[in-house]
């Protein structure tokens, strides 16, 4: 079905009547970037549509007068194909070029610290209208990144920044607590095995978590973490095993929630090279980068920024002796971030950004 929908793109996209119509596809399916989306489209009274992988149970978020339907379906398809404009996270139907007629916008998964797109030699997802980044410097990396001039890079901050300043509407974690979301080092994609650094270095060792943990959780916080999808289901072992708090997608579909309302009411970020620290950088709270392969790292991966840069953005603990009371120590003198560091990572204001960004495409 893809392969002929590819065909039909080519050809029928460019001549299809265009409905005021909004359609969005991201991963995972029911993000954070979609929660406010179609919360301020529904404001606007705009029709909007959400495709996703598979059936989704509709969580009480999501205003209904939005449609669900899957992607890999005829309606779907029809449905992109005569709709006014598009919001995907990692391309749709083949991201061919969109016709004139039509808004296409790469909202991407957030602003990179390490290298991607024509960085690492990757073309896909080049083909829209306009992207985004939260800063001048951000657009001169996306606009290389994606191999685009940098008039189609919109300064806009990211919808789903905007759930990081609002109090959470719930409380599925209940107390204090930190959430350690470290990025994959290690995966098969398309058949291909890459490794990004040391994939031996992005979590500590057993013991170390675990001691952690318990220190934690005398002081009566709890960590939290979430695996990066493309890591191996051992690494949800490690974590729970040494007593940390493990969430999934099924756990935050469970909980009507969404990642970045737990992130939200968190005490502080645990992270290495995601690009959830820029992100996270908007609440003020901690920032703790855990990783000793950054030398490793940025030789296979890439990085767009200097140590010292990074420095900016959170602090960096290493594992082995002294790992627990660094964390320690970073989470009690918690500083707010610099100025020059809102300046390099975010250029523009945070509060309304959904909006902003729905007057910047005249929607």
């Amino acid at each position: 079905m893809i392969k002929v929908a590819a065909v039909l793109l080519r050809e029928g996209v460019r001549v299809s009547p265009k409905k005021i119509r909004v359609v969005i596809r991201a991963r995972p399916d029911l993000d954070d970037t979609t929660r406010m989306l179609v919360a301020e489209l529904a404001k606007r009274k705009i029709s909007t549509v959400v495709l996703t992988a598979g059936h989704v149970r509709r969580p009480t978020w999501m205003p209904r007068e939005v449609r669900l339907l899957r992607v890999r379906s005829l309606q779907a398809f029809a449905t992109y194909m005569t709709s006014s404009h598009v919001f995907f996270t990692h391309g749709l139907f083949g991201s061919v070029r969109p016709p004139s007629n039509q808004i296409v916008v790469n909202v991407w998964h957030g602003m990179p610290l390490k290298s991607i797109g024509a960085d690492i030699g990757h073309s896909e997802y080049r083909r829209f209208t306009v992207t985004i980044a939260t800063s001048e410097r951000f657009r001169e990396i996306v606009a290389r990144s994606f191999d685009v001039d940098p008039s189609a890079v919109l300064l806009a901050e990211l919808p789903r920044n905007e759930m990081l300043t609002r109090t959470a509407s719930t409380r599925p974690v209940q107390g204090r607590y930190v959430v350690w979301l470290p990025t994959w080092r290690s995966a098969v994609l398309k058949s291909t095995l890459h490794v990004d650094g040391d994939p031996q270095t992005g979590v500590p060792d057993s013991d170390e978590l675990t001691s952690l943990v318990a220190e934690l959780a005398a002081q009566g916080v709890t960590l939290v973490a979430k695996i990066h999808p493309f890591s191996d289901p051992s690494e949800s072992d490690r974590f729970r095993n040494a007593g940390a708090m493990v969430l999934d997608e099924t756990w935050l579909a469970d909980n009507e929630t969404t990642l970045y309302e737990v992130l939200s009411a968190s005490s502080a970020l645990m992270t290495d090279y995601s690009s959830v620290a820029v992100d996270y950088l908007v609440t003020g709270r901690p920032i703790i980068f855990v990783h000793r392969d950054l030398d490793a790292y940025r030789q296979s991966r890439g990085l767009n920024f200097t140590n010292e840069e990074l420095a900016l953005l959170g602090s960096t603990v290493l594992e082995g002796p002294g790992f627990v009371e660094d964390v320690l120590r970073i989470l009690d003198a918690a500083a707010p971030s610099s100025e020059e560091a809102r300046e390099l990572f975010h250029s523009v204001e945070g509060s309304g950004a959904t909006s902003r960004l729905l007057d910047l495409l005249s929607l």
